[in-house]
């Protein structure tokens, strides 16, 4: 194959467009396109680094085809390659293309003609770089309209835009590069030595990163990335590269930095999406592995520093040795109801005065302390567990709280409390306690009942037959094997009434004088009111007891001085018409109008003259 005669040597960081466009001034032809068209090249292929493009490129200028790769920028499906770099098109000029006017007079001197001299360097090609690093001066920046095959053509552009390319090499703006720009320029160079902390990251990565976190920074944690300037996006990622590159020691201060300028209520400062605000957004959504390092590093200083709003993981990492919890994140982390938690940590006195108002996704636990909470969690039931273990009814189990008793772990004073917690040791003292004067037995004597039909049997108040067992009043206590919990207690209702109404001894109520004397509880008020019989008060207290008593001595002379109608009619076996005719013919009357009393009463003393 012929080759191209005269040729032009390629420079070490020139890109291949620009090694092109030297090629067509130096055989004057109008543009690099139509130079490359003469050739049988597809121009636009070759600014895309299309492999067979660049090797038939090779072939005709009889340079090594790696060095026109190298060279190339190279259009994959991940991107952009310039040098092995991964890049998206949105890091790189594809509207313009820049330049250093102390290079280009260099390149320049002492030619005749500048177009075969001028070429644009590698670095040049990215939005990031905006300073030459060798002569201390911003680039140039042109932003024509063309064709992106145009603007590849470097040496044409240039030359087009002399009055440009004059006016600056006249007023060069000095500033000097910044680190990141120094940086992008030596990871170009094939004889580089990275010595930073960026060694095994992509070149993309560490641009991205750096300027997301020097935005942060300098500007805070609410600005975006498109309303910076070019010289805020220059200076934030100079300001993150100088953290970045120091490793975990750099990102831990920049974090630090950006923590402490966080100024709002407790509810806000407290959640790292709100005080890292889009540089946590951006961590979130960097799942490129690209970043991984990068976001471990964030990742532990955040979970060492932050007070909540927290679950198993941040970032994609694993939360393993958390210093902290909160009672929320706790919550999530073990399963285990927020509530239930706070009421172990308030029992255990870990909730100060202070505390007490704050939400459970404010109020810390130490790691250290957590597993013993959770232990003592475990041994904790509610209302529902507690009427399990003891067997009894849900509108019954209330009697067994109190002084004294099962008591809650802590007063329900707050709303975020669980509704009382009871420790399980507390229900099994309890039941150890009420059973201590017991005898196990297999099978209940016939003449004693569980607990609660003792109750009813003996009109006792739960909380009365709890007292009496714990106090040992009762001797004849059984426990039965066959049950567990308070439906294994058996006792004999006959002496819990004795026990738990002494007083009861000397007389029935009202309402067993009235089943005695056969009559209506209500005649028995008036019988008692007329002076027929006389009452006891009891004073008790007991809702479910009478309030007075019949004395038996009182009953049993009544019993021998009067006598009732359904009485007199049964002692003489004649039916109450058959009576009221006997009682008629004989004059006989009742002691007083039934209208007053409630019932016919008559003296027992007249019956027996009947009767005889």
């Amino acid at each position: 194959m012929t080759r191209l005669r005269p040729s032009l040597p390629i420079n070490h960081d020139e890109t291949l467009t620009s090694y092109v466009s030297r090629l067509a001034q130096l055989h004057m032809r109008p543009s690099a396109r139509k130079f490359c068209g003469e050739l049988g090249i597809d121009f636009g292929l070759l600014c895309q680094g299309k492999t067979e493009t660049v090797q038939r490129l090779a072939e005709i200028t009889g340079l090594s085809g790696d060095v026109l790769e190298r060279a190339a920028q190279v259009h994959g499906t991940e991107g952009w390659l310039l040098r092995g770099e991964r890049f998206e098109r949105t890091a790189l000029r594809r509207t313009s293309f820049a330049f250093c006017p102390a290079c280009l007079r260099d390149d320049a001197a002492n030619r005749t003609k500048i177009g075969t001299a001028i070429y644009e360097r590698l670095p040049w090609t990215l939005k990031t770089v905006r300073t030459c690093a060798r002569h201390a001066i911003a680039l140039t920046i042109v932003s024509p309209e063309a064709e992106i095959h145009e603007l590849r053509d470097f040496a044409r552009r240039v030359v087009l835009y002399r009055k440009e390319t004059l006016r600056a090499f006249d007023s060069g703006t000095n500033r000097r590069a910044t680190s990141l720009e120094r940086y992008i320029e030596d990871r170009f160079r094939s004889d580089r030595t990275d010595t930073t902390a960026f060694r095994a990251v992509p070149l993309y990565a560490v641009i991205r990163a750096s300027e997301v976190f020097g935005m942060a920074d300098l500007y805070g944690t609410s600005r975006t990335f498109q309303t910076l300037s070019p010289d805020e996006r220059t200076a934030a990622g100079d300001a993150g590269f100088a953290s970045l590159s120091s490793g975990r020691v750099g990102i831990c201060d920049l974090m630090e930095r950006v923590r402490r300028r966080c100024t709002g209520p407790a509810s806000i400062s407290a959640r790292p999406s709100a005080v890292y605000g889009n540089l946590h957004a951006w961590l979130y959504h960097a799942k490129d592995p690209a970043y991984a390092s990068i976001k471990d590093c964030a990742a532990e200083y955040i979970i060492g520093h932050s007070a909540s709003h927290l679950r198993g993981s941040l970032f994609g990492r694993k939360i393993i040795d958390r210093p902290w919890y909160t009672i929320w994140t706790a919550s999530v982390a073990f399963d285990i109801d927020p509530g239930r938690l706070r009421n172990v940590m308030t029992a255990a006195g870990r909730i100060s005065p202070e505390e007490a108002a704050l939400s459970n996704d404010r109020i810390v636990i130490p790691a250290a302390d957590l597993q013993t909470l959770l232990q003592e969690l475990r041994g904790c039931v509610g209302w529902s567990s507690l009427t399990s273990l003891l067997g009894v009814p849900r509108r019954t189990v209330g009697e067994f709280v109190g002084p004294g008793f099962i008591e809650p772990m802590v007063e329900k004073a707050d709303h975020r409390l669980k509704s009382d917690l009871f420790r399980k040791s507390d229900i099994c003292d309890l039941l150890d306690r009420m059973l201590q004067n017991a005898t196990v037995v297999d099978t209940p004597s016939p003449e004693l009942f569980d607990f609660l039909s003792t109750r009813r049997r003996s009109l006792t108040r739960t909380k009365d037959l709890i007292t009496m067992l714990l106090e040992r009043r009762l001797t004849r206590v059984q426990r039965w094997r066959g049950a567990s919990g308070v439906p294994s207690i058996y006792l004999d209702p006959e002496e819990v009434r004795r026990v738990a109404f002494p007083e009861k001894l000397n007389g029935p109520t009202f309402k067993k004088a009235a089943a005695l004397l056969r009559i209506h509880p209500a005649a028995v008020n008036a019988l008692v009111a007329h002076g027929y019989l006389t009452a006891q008060n009891l004073n008790s207290s007991r809702e479910r007891d009478a309030t007075k008593i019949i004395p038996w001595n009182t009953i049993e002379s009544f019993r021998q001085t009067y006598i009732t109608r359904f009485e007199f009619a049964r002692s003489l076996g004649v039916s109450y018409s058959a009576l009221d005719k006997i009682l008629s013919e004989r004059n006989i009357f009742t002691v007083q109008s039934v209208n007053e009393i409630g019932l016919n009463l008559y003296l027992r003393s007249e019956a027996s003259i009947i009767r005889t």
